[in-house]
């Protein structure tokens, strides 16, 4: 958590709730850098704590990807930037390609292997957050029996930033019971995200088991572009709640 509270903690008041929200950026096949910086923007002005730049039709990844995000994140000093690469076969492959870039964090859909990511860091001097999919759509610990989660989530924090969830896909609410199982097995030293399906409407319900929040779908309009007001929305209720 420490870590965790370092990146975002600076300038926060002391009333400061430790909640953080990050915005999805969904990069199209054309104008994707036209998009990042736009939506960067629009995120940075609302309230959010950074954004992940990901790309779904996995038309952008690699070396694309990450000079992407790296212009976004000069662009915006001190805003947090990440990339998730959905064509990387492992997190230490990405840690490779962002080292020594202003990018700030990682997020894999998988929480790879313990020893590359590890060997990665050291090589390149990365320290940069990793997030990585613990009990995460799309994966195969997603049908983790409820007794088996700890043993999930054990496997993943000695080297894992931040463990994200998810509810069963992409804009789908996740199911709070077993949000609260994965809080109870990370423990409440380990900042735990949550990255499907929350919207301003619901995101009070996750908010006591969960320190941060990436955020998508409820946020964009027809064309996949953010809406403001929504986004400025989710922010205020997670900055503003309290327990």
């Amino acid at each position: 958590m420490y870590r965790f509270i370092e990146v975002f903690g600076g300038g926060k008041p002391e009333s400061w709730n430790r909640k953080v929200f990050h915005v999805v950026i969904h990069l199209p096949l054309l104008d994707a850098y036209e998009t990042a910086h736009r939506e960067t923007a629009i995120a940075e002005s609302v309230g959010a704590d950074g954004v992940f730049l990901i790309d779904m039709s996995c038309s952008q990844y690699g070396d694309v990807l990450v000079s992407i995000a790296d212009a976004v994140a000069r662009s915006h000093p001190g805003f947090f930037v990440g990339i998730n690469d959905l064509m990387a076969n492992d997190p230490s492959e990405t840690i490779g390609r962002v080292a020594g870039t202003s990018i700030s964090g990682i997020w894999s859909d998988r929480t790879g292997d313990r020893d590359l990511v590890q060997e990665a860091r050291k090589a390149t001097g990365w320290d940069g957050l990793l997030y990585a999919g613990v009990i995460f759509k799309g994966q195969s610990d997603f049908y983790t029996p409820d007794e088996q989660i700890p043993e999930v989530v054990e496997r993943a924090l000695p080297y894992v930033n931040v463990p994200v969830t998810s509810g069963p896909g992409t804009g789908i609410a996740a199911d709070v019971r077993r949000i609260r199982l994965v809080r109870e097995a990370a423990g409440t030293s380990v900042p735990l995200a949550i990255a499907s399906g929350v919207s301003p409407e619901n995101v009070t319900s996750y908010l006591p088991f969960i320190d941060n929040v990436l955020a998508s779908t409820s946020l964009v309009d027809a064309d996949d572009r953010l809406v403001s007001g929504r986004v400025e929305e989710l922010a205020t209720k997670i900055r503003t709640w309290r327990s």
